[in-house]
Formats: structure tokens, sequence, C-alpha cells
């Protein structure tokens, strides 16, 4: 069984002195659009099942 990701954006991982590099923000990214489509799979089945 897969554990439950929460629907929130990924954070972009820092450097020391607070910026980012492109290669972080890309992977945050894609990251973020996994994390999105979960969510909205979620969001799709408890709207299915609500009551018509």
């Amino acid at each position: 069984m897969q554990a439950k990701a929460r629907c929130l954006p990924t954070p972009v991982e820092r450097q020391a002195d607070g910026g980012a590099t492109s290669a972080q923000a890309e992977a945050a990214i894609r990251q973020g659009r996994i994390d999105l489509a979960a969510c909205d799979a979620r969001r799709q089945l408890a709207v299915d099942a609500w009551p018509k």
C-alpha cells in the first residue's frame, strides 16, 4: 500500500546562499507535476464517489 502524499507544491532545493540551480528548479517542476497528477486523481475519485 502506498502512503498518501500531501497535495502541496514541491519545494525547490536551495543552495547554501539561497539560490537554486536550473537542474534543481526543473526537478521540482517535474516532481510537482507528478504530485499534482496524483492529487487530481484522488480529487476525481472523491467527486465520482459523491452522491448525486
